[in-house]
């Protein structure tokens, strides 16, 4: 049994990401992607990276071992998404991961900067 192609591909689709969609937030290939999957790639290099792509624990992708509900979203409604230990909640209801990573590292730094200003905010008044 695979257990951690068989949870990368569960994350991936809880997170409704193609395998491509996920190899360019991983900045891996698709390839390496399809072959986690299939269990033909057994020790995973990067698996760090694809931890924080999908957003779960990387102890859950290599072994499943935490608990399903140890980390559940808020925002956890589809069943997909229930099935999954996400570390944490996207912040942005109508912006996908998949766009904000697209945009560069000074756009991203922007956005970052732009949200840190507004709580700044909020917490003088």
């Amino acid at each position: 049994m695979n257990t951690f192609g068989t949870n990368l591909r569960k994350a991936r689709e809880a997170r409704q990401l193609s395998q491509q969609q996920l190899a360019e937030l991983a900045e891996l290939s698709q390839a390496a992607i399809s072959s986690y999957e299939r269990g033909n790639r057994i020790a995973p290099r990067h698996l760090l990276r694809l931890a924080n792509a999908l957003q779960v624990s990387p102890e859950w992708l290599m072994h499943g071992s935490e608990s399903v509900n140890a980390h559940r979203s808020i925002m956890a409604e589809p069943t997909a998404w229930t099935e999954v230990p996400f570390q944490f909640q996207w912040p942005f209801c109508t912006i996908h991961p998949v766009d904000y990573y697209k945009l560069n590292e000074e756009q991203r730094q922007l956005i970052e900067q732009t949200v840190h200003n507004l709580i700044q905010l909020t917490k003088l008044r």
